[in-house]
């Protein structure tokens, strides 16, 4: 992550339900993006507030997101901060709520900057997010949760390796006959996590 032009950023974490593509519950609970220490640069950076916005799933609730957003931009206004660290748990639907968010946040003339992690298929050459905006043109990214991996076959497995052709990420001939296997990085829970909690990005 680069140093900060913020002066006080607030940080703005979605909160949706747990997948096993994104954050384990624990660390959506209780984790909050990392504020870097800006290097380069006599300003300092100062967290002033974690706000949680509501991300709802279903078409139902459209009003209820557009009203979350608008709430959660005129509370980074209120605060008068310089910049916002706007991330997400979950993907697909909540890629919405994130990218409403930063929409949101920067027509009030707030910086933002977003953290996700992306869908973009196992060649990297997809569109990561299931929405898009020009405001957002600040991004962190967590990984390509579509990218293959193998996982070599260990001595001792505690659980049920048959799962993993049928887990997310997995597919029919995940679990090879040697005990290896191969499927997309989402199988491991937290993997991509969109809250700056990992060292792993993508190109």
């Amino acid at each position: 992550m680069t140093a900060s032009p913020f002066s006080s950023p607030a940080a703005i974490p979605q909160r949706t339900a747990s997948s096993t593509a994104a954050t384990s519950p624990v660390r959506t609970a209780n984790d909050f993006p990392p504020i870097p220490t800006p290097r380069r640069t006599s300003k300092s950076v100062t967290s002033a507030a974690l706000a949680a916005a509501s991300a709802a799933y279903t078409a139902a609730v459209t009003l209820k997101k557009m009203r979350s957003s608008d709430a959660t931009a005129k509370l980074c206004e209120w605060l008068g901060v310089d910049g916002a660290i706007v991330s997400q748990e979950g993907f697909g639907n909540p890629d919405t709520d994130l990218i409403m968010n930063c929409r949101k946040i920067e027509a009030k003339g707030i910086k933002t900057v977003i953290i996700t992690d992306e869908y973009a298929g196992r060649d990297g050459a997809s569109q990561s997010l299931a929405d898009a905006d020009a405001a957002a043109d600040a991004v962190v990214t967590g990984g390509n949760a579509n990218m293959l991996i193998t996982l070599p076959p260990m001595d001792k497995v505690i659980g049920y390796p048959e799962v993993a052709d049928i887990i997310a990420g997995g597919f029919d001939g995940s679990l090879k006959e040697d005990g290896s296997i191969e499927a997309e990085l989402q199988v491991i829970t937290g993997a991509t996590n969109e809250m700056g909690f990992n060292r792993l990005s993508a190109r």
